[in-house]
């Protein structure tokens, strides 16, 4: 299992929450945001972050907008020839309660169902804990039993209110690498005829064409990972954050990088009448 500051292969849990914890009466999901990428050198790795849109924890997948959908599952495209690591994010202070639950399998159906093995679960707010342990939290919600053992016992805390530890980004980056190194596939592999459908539905003319022809020079100067039957140690990692709106993912890709280069003003995504 890959656990909040310990490694390894066999642990469990998740949570979620109710409607009326935020009393929102009406959400406007007139915010859409399209996914962002950024790059950095951490610990010696070449890293590619990608910010894709959240949705709203009360939300199922018929209640999301198409454009955000549609963001969601391109981000994968993003960082051809796939991801090495998707990073389910959730909050450690929010409750997994079966609405949440249900949120989480209808938007990761965006992808394919491998995707699980190539799915982490990153807690943010680990400073909510307190002198209780991940573990201890996971086995109190069933929710997130189903979710950290639907990725393989994988999982790790960030502890937002103090983001100068490099030490649990250094472990997350090791966890990754041992996900990496114990999956067949390298790599969630996408299929770019299925990225330019994608883009067709989002853009026209010229504009789609120098984005796809973007998506094939960078696909054309990837390395193969995996030479002679052996594989390579990865020193070039990509990432894909996916959430809920307000997780913390912009914040966790942040502190990954060491770097303020997501925008983390949320503040409109929750709006009453």
């Amino acid at each position: 299992m890959i656990g909040g500051s310990h490694a390894g292969k066999s642990s469990t849990g998740s949570t979620i929450l109710g409607k009326s914890a935020f009393n929102v009466n009406k959400i406007n999901e007139r915010t859409t945001t399209h996914s962002e990428i950024n790059h950095g050198v951490v610990e010696g790795r070449r890293l590619t972050v990608i910010d894709s849109p959240g949705w709203i924890y009360i939300n199922t997948l018929q209640d999301t907008n198409e454009m955000d959908k549609l963001e969601i599952r391109n981000s994968v495209y993003l960082c051809p020839p796939g991801p090495h690591a998707v990073l389910l994010i959730i909050p450690l202070a929010i409750s997994t309660d079966a609405s949440y639950l249900n949120g989480v399998q209808q938007h990761m159906s965006l992808f394919r169902e491998d995707v699980w093995k190539h799915t982490l679960v990153l807690f943010t707010r680990g400073d909510w804990l307190g002198v209780k342990t991940v573990e201890e939290h996971i086995e109190s919600e069933e929710g997130l039993q189903w979710i950290v053992n639907k990725c393989g016992n994988r999982y790790h805390v960030l502890n937002n209110m103090d983001q100068s530890d490099k030490t649990q980004v250094k472990e997350l980056l090791e966890k990754i690498e041992e996900m990496w190194a114990g999956n067949e596939d390298p790599y969630y592999e996408v299929d770019l005829d299925r990225a330019a459908q994608i883009e067709a539905k989002k853009e026209a003319g010229d504009k789609m064409a120098r984005r796809l022809k973007k998506i094939n020079e960078r696909q054309s100067r990837v390395l193969k990972e995996v030479l002679g039957g052996e594989r390579q140690p990865v020193s070039d990692i990509r990432i894909i954050l996916v959430g809920q709106k307000c997780s913390g993912k912009s914040s966790a890709g942040n502190q990954i990088l060491f770097k303020k280069r997501f925008n983390t003003n949320f503040g409109r995504a929750w709006l009453k009448k």
